[in-house]
């Protein structure tokens, strides 16, 4: 698999060495991809509204969030990503009112982890 690289704090495209688009292949290209996904607000794409992640229903607009439920719907989107074989772990925090998480995903070229 190959993909645009994104950087990683602003999500926009940037240029390599050789001043062309930065790609990023294999493991890394799938995290690319994975991280994109987990991105999608569900109801943000208007041709199906189903894709992406309920954001506003999980974790935003609730007094208490059931993190679990949300890690749930993350699993489900980052495992519909073309390359990913599973999630092997997911782990996440509510820390000073930030919400983070850590994610080590089988791919067909290996093994990588994404956090965010």
């Amino acid at each position: 698999m190959i993909t645009f690289a994104t950087d990683s704090n602003t999500n926009d495209l940037f240029l390599d060495g050789y001043h062309n688009i930065a790609t990023r292949t294999d493991v890394q290209a799938v995290l690319n991809v994975v991280a994109n996904a987990l991105r999608t607000l569900q109801g943000e794409i208007q041709l199906d509204t189903t894709i992406g992640v309920p954001y506003f229903e999980t974790i935003l607009q609730i007094q208490s969030p059931d993190v679990s439920v949300w890690e749930g719907y993350m699993i489900q989107e980052a495992e519909k990503v073309q390359g990913v074989i599973r999630v092997n772990e997911m782990r996440s925090k509510i820390e000073n009112n930030i919400l983070s998480y850590e994610m080590e995903i089988l791919t067909e070229y290996g093994t990588g982890t994404l956090r965010g």
